[in-house]
């Protein structure tokens, strides 16, 4: 090897350089040098107006100081891009880090800041007389400090391997590595990303709501002349609204790309040389599954997207059953239990992410338990389906004992009796992967359980067929039924006395077909996973079987909300309470609904 192709000729050990065309290093070092320049420049100028001048020193406008403080930063840090062209790092290990730790905390200052900036635009909008009083330079620019203070507290922390011993986890002279545990990656993505982008959905959801009542009302008022100048300043108001929404829309989409391909690989910072292993520093480490960049990019803001509409419409849902006394009935309460497992395999799916490589980055104790909380919430999925098939075959079939048969108590007694059966079935099918986790793995990286025939046996039999069987003989029996209702109901059209009995039947006729869509539609995503988890003896968590076996199993979970919200009005309703924040009214938990 000639010198000429190391990063530093004269050390041993090392790294080697990336060869590049001359044409591609040429333009790439002109290209991030005129964005680096153009970057600092044009936020140094707004830096430089609004520190200047007296009258742009508003509480939006410092928010909007630290947001071009933090890109300022980027501008200048986009620099140290160019030597990285030939992949190797000129300055040290020490430097290193520091350039991360930089590169992060403004990063997380800029996200703190977009939060800062939709909880202002929120408090202009939605309580504009209030706004003076509550949103107030000092205020602001504590807000702004604490947001940079807490930004480098934090990035500190999460660095404190790298910086105790800099350097430790590079593989040669000239690489430049920082390293993260995998409980630390995933802390890292859902404290700097998720969590913040939640809280700027809602706040700006909610502006969004208000400007267009606001909107309808000016409009409606544009003749008023005691309210012009009131309705030029809320206008200017929303239209600055609208524009930061402009600024927190393309920051958070230019965002995504980079958290998404993060999530989709936590050992991305490891060396090149062991980059076909999940555990590069470990031997017997499982080689890693070769994929293309696009198709990991694009695999991991589809699953974050349908992890992040499943989890939001599942907790709307339960926010609206828990919050709404008028829907504290024994079927919510069963629908209830069915949002709950929804919800928690959203948040299951994005540990789908980090297997598009095939690697589990956890532990053994961590793969286990991530599997009996996957089964867990399957089987109380299942078992409140049976539950809801019982509770419209009595509405159905025995619609005058119903009421004193099926109680709100005795649906929430059946609710946890489904969930504690579950999770002691799961417990007890698993009991040797429990006993010794990893024993059935095959190298480091791997994610297996295992059970043996006659458990996989039993397993499908009593976990899904037999349900299933259940829900039949159920719904047939429902569906007979309904159907010499029916008939009877339209002989009967003309009956007076009967009219009223005949409105009820029809309502709980129309929850049946309501429920039998759910039952069906969630029969159908499952039975793939089931009929293919019946040619093996163990299963495999890896992005094969995440694609191909639970994919549908996962979407179905997002599936049930939206089938609610098309059938129930009283859904769409309780929606509109939540994202309008009419819940924190003190007689919202007794609205009418129906």
């Amino acid at each position: 090897m000639e010198g000429g192709d190391l990063c530093f000729p004269a050390i041993n050990g090392s790294c080697h350089k990336q060869k590049r065309s001359p044409s591609f290093t040429l333009l790439a070092s002109v290209l991030l040098s005129f964005l680096s320049v153009l970057t600092a420049v044009l936020n140094l100028l707004l830096i430089i107006s609004i520190s200047h001048f007296r009258q742009l020193h508003t509480p939006t406008n410092l928010l909007l100081l630290s947001l071009a403080v933090a890109d300022f930063c980027v501008g200048l840090l986009l620099l140290f891009q160019i030597p990285l062209l030939d992949g190797c790092w000129y300055l040290g290990d020490v430097m290193c880090v520091f350039y991360y730790i930089l590169v992060v905390v403004t990063t997380c200052a800029s996200i703190g800041t977009m939060v800062l900036i939709s909880v202002d635009r929120y408090v202009a909008i939605c309580y504009p007389l209030h706004y003076p009083a509550k949103i107030t330079p000092k205020r602001a620019g504590v807000g702004v400090l604490l947001c940079w203070s807490c930004s480098l507290l934090y990035d500190i922390l999460m660095m404190k391997d790298n910086l105790k011993q800099p350097g430790r986890f590079s593989s040669c002279s000239g690489d430049c590595v920082v390293h993260l545990s995998p409980a630390s990656h995933v802390v890292d993505q859902v404290v700097s990303f998720f969590v913040p982008i939640a809280v700027i959905a809602v706040l700006y959801g909610r502006v969004f709501v208000v400007a267009v009542s606001h909107g309808r009302a000016l409009r409606s008022q544009v003749a008023a002349g005691p309210r012009k100048n009131r309705a030029m300043v809320r206008k200017s108001e929303m239209k600055a609204a609208g524009t930061l929404g402009v600024v927190v829309f393309v920051f958070i989409l230019s965002l995504s790309f980079k958290h998404s391909a993060s999530a989709a690989d936590p050992s991305s910072a490891l060396t090149m040389e062991g980059g076909d292993l999940c555990f590069p520093a470990i031997n017997g480490s499982c080689p890693k599954q070769k994929r293309s960049p696009s198709f990991t990019l694009l695999a991991s803001v589809l699953l974050s997207f349908l992890s992040v509409l499943t989890a939001v419409l599942n907790l709307l849902l339960i926010i609206s059953i828990s919050h709404f006394r008028q829907l504290h009935t024994p079927t919510n309460l069963l629908l209830l239990s069915l949002a709950v497992a929804d919800f928690c395999v959203g948040l299951l799916l994005l540990f789908q992410i980090p297997l598009l490589d095939g690697c589990w980055y956890l532990g053994d104790v961590m793969c286990v338990f991530y599997y009996i909380l996957v089964v867990v919430t399957t089987c109380a999925s299942i078992g409140t389906m049976v539950l809801i098939s019982v509770d419209r075959y009595v509405a159905i079939c025995y619609p005058l004992h119903y009421p004193a048969k099926i109680t709100p108590k005795r649906a929430g007694v059946g609710v946890v009796l489904c969930w504690s059966c579950s999770l002691l079935y799961d417990i007890l099918m698993m009991k040797d992967n429990l006993k010794q986790p990893g024993r059935f793995s095959s190298c480091s990286g791997d994610c297996v359980v295992h059970l043996s025939p006659a458990s996989h046996v039993v397993d499908q039999v009593v976990s899904f067929f037999v349900p299933i069987a259940v829900i039949a003989v159920l719904y047939g029996r429902v569906f007979v039924v309904a159907v010499s209702q029916g008939r009877a109901l339209r002989s009967q059209v003309a009956a007076g006395p009967r009219k009223n009995r005949a409105m009820v039947r029809k309502s709980e006729m129309k929850a049946a077909g309501t429920l039998g869509v759910v039952v069906f539609v969630f029969i159908l995503c499952l039975f793939p996973s089931y009929s293919a988890s019946l040619t093996g003896q163990e299963t495999l968590i890896d992005a094969v079987s995440a694609a191909f076996m639970f994919f549908l199993a996962f979407f179905n979970s997002c599936l049930n909300p939206i089938i609610y919200a098309f059938f129930y009005p009283w859904f769409r309703k309780s929606i509109k309470l939540i994202m309008t924040l009419g819940v924190l009214k003190a007689d919202s938990r007794d609205a009418n609904l129906m």
